[in-house]
């Protein structure tokens, strides 16, 4: 399982980060090349948002499917 660190929980996760490292616009590149190195049948990532605008089409052009499931509670962005 690999956490891709949610902008909407910075303060507990990335506050104390430069915002060119925490930011998800900085990071996602990173992140793409990270997961395209492990080249795995499976994925498992917690902490996720931007998942239709970014991860749906990401894991779609490398042949794969995904299921999102947003974290319990309405005040919550992030999800699995």
């Amino acid at each position: 399982c690999y956490n891709v660190l949610a902008e909407s929980l910075e303060e507990n996760t990335t506050s104390t980060l430069d915002p060119h490292i925490s930011e998800f616009r900085w990071r996602k590149d990173r992140l793409v090349r990270e997961l395209d190195a492990w080249n795995a049948d499976i994925y498992c990532l917690q902490e996720v948002e931007h998942y239709t605008d970014f991860w749906e089409p990401y894991f779609n052009s490398r042949g794969c499917q995904g299921l999102f499931q947003k974290r319990n509670g309405d005040d919550k962005l992030d999800g699995c």
